[in-house]
């Protein structure tokens, strides 16, 4: 997940906007500033490069503009584990235009998402323990709970980094 929040920022992950010609998206999202366009997921494919060099810059990467346009309508719940999935840019009066957000725009009634970059061994414990509750039948909100709680609770993942930054917005 990636947060184009400003270039220089800890939260593009490695994700850099690449500028071929004026026309491209890199330079459509630096200049307009679409905040849907400066977040979402990278995908395989996202460093693939083609001909001469010349990025493809739509393979492999997943906006939050484009997860907008899904029809979710009816989901319960969308599980974004990646990094800084409910990271964005915060426009006045607007709240935070992040991949989360999108989600939720498409229809989900629920969307679980990171607040910062997690740990990929951490993240595997945390969902592993949240999908085994939840899927026995326990609420979304209380499996994400309960889940922050067995983990904090003692063992390789109790300091706080490793659970906090998973929150559940929408619908209770």
């Amino acid at each position: 997940g990636f947060a184009l929040d400003a270039l220089e920022s800890e939260r593009t992950r490695g994700v850099e906007l690449l500028s071929t010609s004026p026309q491209s998206v890199a330079s459509y999202v630096a200049t307009e500033g679409d905040p849907l366009l400066r977040a979402g997921l990278a995908l395989a494919g996202a460093n693939h490069v083609g001909e001469d060099d010349v990025p493809v810059i739509y393979n492999g990467i997943a906006t939050a503009r484009e997860a907008s346009y899904l029809d979710l309508w009816g989901t319960d719940l969308v599980v974004l584990s990646a990094c800084d999935t409910g990271v964005g840019s915060v426009r006045n009066g607007e709240g935070v235009y992040a991949l989360s957000r999108s989600f939720r725009e498409a229809g989900a009634r629920r969307v679980l998402h990171t607040l910062w970059a997690v740990d990929d061994d951490a993240t595997h414990a945390f969902m592993k323990a949240f999908y085994a509750r939840f899927l026995a039948g326990t609420p979304a909100r209380q499996a994400l709970r309960e889940t922050k709680l067995a983990l904090a609770r003692g063992g390789a993942w109790q300091h706080p980094k490793y659970w906090a930054p998973f929150v559940m917005s929408g619908e209770r």
